[in-house]
């Protein structure tokens, strides 16, 4: 329940406490658009987290924070957590942040399994030369591969993934 004060790294603490018993690779995004304000540490509540989690990553987002050392406190915690700071001073910023924050590791291989490009989903695309490619996005859960996605020449296309119930299903896209 808000009540005015921004407590970071009890909340940090708590997130931290949700994801114990979950298996593989976490991510925690923090949003705050104020500094810690109730006594804690941010960076110390990240380290403790990451030292009974090794496979958890923190990115930070600060929204419209003005203080540049309230900046760099936050910077420094998300770096301890293995993640990125940032610095988002309008909605537009904030919605980039977290979409790429939440952006999951592809690799893209050629007709002989080879990879030939790695990078993370959103809006950054990978250029390619016509043909016939797998994609495979390496999620929490396990890689969703994309068998015989055609790239054609002088066109863009795009894989587009969604979560169905349990599951993650993909489509393909094409445009000029």
């Amino acid at each position: 329940q808000a009540l005015g004060t921004t407590p970071i790294a009890y909340s940090i603490g708590q997130a931290c406490g949700d994801l114990a018993g979950v298996a593989g690779p976490k991510l925690l995004v923090l949003i705050t658009d104020g500094k810690e304000e109730c006594k804690g540490d941010p960076e110390a509540a990240v380290a403790a987290c990451r030292d009974a989690m090794p496979e958890l990553r923190v990115d930070i987002v600060g929204f419209a924070l003005a203080d540049e050392q309230d900046k760099k406190d936050m910077e420094r915690a998300a770096k301890r957590g293995g993640g990125r700071f940032y610095d988002a001073q309008d909605r537009g910023a904030l919605s980039s942040a977290i979409v790429e924050s939440l952006a999951m590791p592809f690799e893209v291989f050629d007709n002989h399994d080879v990879s030939i490009a790695k990078g993370l989903t959103g809006p950054q695309p990978q250029t390619l030369y016509q043909g016939n490619y797998t994609v495979a996005v390496h999620t929490a859960r396990g890689d969703v591969t994309v068998r015989d996605v055609a790239i054609r020449e002088q066109k863009t296309t795009t894989v587009y993934l969604s979560r169905e119930g349990n599951g993650i299903h993909f489509r393909t896209g094409e445009a000029k």
